[in-house]
């Protein structure tokens, strides 16, 4: 259906307490035993889910010998690889690794997509080295499922609350007993209705459509990377959706299961692009742009790019914008998605005297934001009744201080 789908490690990672090595168990009991490591074995069958204790290599292997199910590994932070990257890139080009055989020849494994689902408190994003190809961005996909982290500026942070979970204190409960108790039975029925979908209609047209349907409620830059991730996203729609109609799964409609993926996809849209997030809501509480913005640090270059302004931001107020990420890292990002209008020779800053980034804005329009030539200034765009209605952010101090996207 999509043989260009690659790989990849997906992280459900947030606060303790979130309940999720819960939803790695539920995930996990689609195909055998779900019990979690380091917790009593009451179940039947070697436990499908491993930790990161376990060596790269040992992991790799795992992954390769994995048939239907992916690989559940517990507590992303834990890993000991002294660095994350090499894992992910090899997990997402197929976990295939050819071996010499006695006689100076090799064997060759061969290589197939391979999924991890694994937990954390800690994004992917925060656990790759310095300088880590920005590849590595979009083979690993961050699912927050609450509370603050330093994946994400504190400038569009919310309040903390300790009690958001995914499921409320006697819903765990209940799903966790009964994952005990009732697991395994559901991919072999599930693997009977897409071998009877795959004969019933045209999937791989559906599936473009979903593809689309989810990028377009979401707040991103499409690129080659972002494309890779919502093939995966797509994926697991259609998968809902098989799900839905061979009564696989009854618990839900297939509008409730596209929203489930949906709320998934907006999570890692969200991670991944925090710092263009947070860049957006620095622009419309600037206000309008006036001739003394300079001496601020931030203000409008004279160059546009496709009928949108460019902007410079000093480096200590960029640095600001975006704590507590890495500037020179979230700069690399700027790069890869081309958000740079310009820049110094080998580096992401301009070359004269004081460091600036300098940043296109087109993006803006894909983040429900828009420029107002006359005013000067960006403004937030709000839709009511399917009719577009700018609305301009005043420029306040306290406001700018505080503000949440």
């Amino acid at each position: 259906l999509m043989p260009q789908a690659q790989g990849s490690i997906i992280n459900f990672y947030g606060g303790a307490g979130r309940g999720k090595t819960l939803t790695l168990s539920a995930a996990a009991s689609i195909f055998g035993n779900p019990t979690p490591p380091g917790r009593g074995n009451v179940s039947h069958g070697k436990p499908m889910i491993v930790t990161f204790s376990s060596t790269d290599k040992a992991l790799l292997a795992m992954a390769r010998a994995a048939t239907l199910a992916p690989l559940f590994v517990d507590e992303l932070g834990s890993n000991n690889f002294g660095t994350l990257d090499g894992f992910i890139y090899a997990i997402s080009n197929g976990a295939g690794r050819n071996l010499a055989d006695a006689v100076g020849g090799y064997i060759d494994t061969g290589s197939r997509p391979v999924f991890v689902i694994t937990t954390g408190e800690q994004a992917a994003l925060e656990l790759i080295t310095r300088n880590a190809r920005q590849g590595v961005l979009d083979r690993a996909v961050d699912i927050h499922i609450g509370g603050n982290t330093s994946a994400t500026p504190v400038s569009i942070q919310g309040d903390d609350d300790a009690a958001t979970t995914l499921l409320p204190d006697d819903m765990q409960k209940r799903l966790a007993e009964g994952l005990e108790s009732q697991y395994g039975t559901v991919a072999p029925a599930f693997a009977r209705a897409v071998l009877s979908a795959l004969t019933a209609g045209d999937l791989a047209k559906e599936l473009r459509l979903l593809r689309e349907r989810i990028a377009t409620q979401l707040y991103l830059i499409r690129g080659q990377g972002a494309d890779r991730v919502l093939d995966r996203l797509a994926l697991a729609a259609l998968a809902g959706a098989i799900a839905v109609r061979s009564g696989t799964f009854t618990a839900a409609t297939e509008d409730e299961a596209f929203e489930a993926v949906l709320l998934c996809a907006s999570a890692w849209a969200s991670t991944r692009w925090s710092h263009v997030h947070a860049l957006r809501e620095a622009l419309l509480i600037h206000g309008s742009f006036c001739d003394n913005d300079q001496d601020q640090g931030l203000y409008r270059h004279g160059d546009d790019h496709n009928g949108w302004p460019t902007v410079r931001i000093r480096k200590d107020i960029f640095e600001k914008i975006i704590a507590p990420l890495d500037s020179t890292v979230v700069s690399k990002r700027l790069a890869e998605d081309q958000l740079l209008h310009r820049s110094g020779n080998g580096r992401n800053t301009t070359d004269s005297g004081v460091p600036y980034y300098h940043i296109r804005t087109a993006w803006m329009g894909n983040f429900a934001a828009e420029w107002d030539d006359a005013a000067g200034c960006f403004s937030e765009t709000v839709y009511v009744d399917e009719e577009v209605v700018p609305t301009t952010i005043p420029h306040d101090t306290e406001q700018a201080e505080t503000a949440a996207f």
